[in-house]
């Protein structure tokens, strides 16, 4: 059978990115036991970057952007037209966590929906002046 399969680390670090179908255990030379793979079938996500993450705490403080943020989406994805957001504030306002909200509603939807997701760098990494 050609194709990809992936061992049970592999697996583990990425089973939220993909959807996998374990394949029987494989006796490899120079191994003491048989080797679990895993084979990918379909990809969850858009990116792994930030799909690993995953909120305990109630979501809290944002909910007015939250709606503007499903609506931006939603009109991007029903006409033909760039929408652009950007989300800015201090350090731990909830950038990240409204990113994630979106991110958990894109990925409840049917089918896979890429987008372009740009980061800055934490303050004073990559900067010359604080030498």
């Amino acid at each position: 059978m050609n194709g990809v399969a992936v061992s049970e680390q592999t697996y583990r670090s990425t089973s939220r990115i993909f959807e996998y179908a374990r394949l029987p255990p494989v006796k490899l030379k120079g191994k003491k036991q048989a080797l679990v793979l895993w084979r990918p079938l379909a990809a969850r996500a858009r990116y792994g970057s930030d799909v690993g993450r995953h909120f305990r705490t109630p979501y809290v403080g944002r909910e007015l952007e939250k709606p503007l943020l499903l609506g931006t989406f939603e009109r991007a994805a029903r006409q033909p037209s760039v929408q652009l957001l950007t989300i800015v504030g201090e350090p731990g306002v909830g950038k990240s966590r409204l990113v994630a909200e979106l991110s958990e509603y894109v990925d409840a939807k049917p089918g896979i929906t890429r987008w372009r997701q740009g980061r800055c760098l934490p303050y004073g990494e990559g900067s010359r002046s604080g030498r």
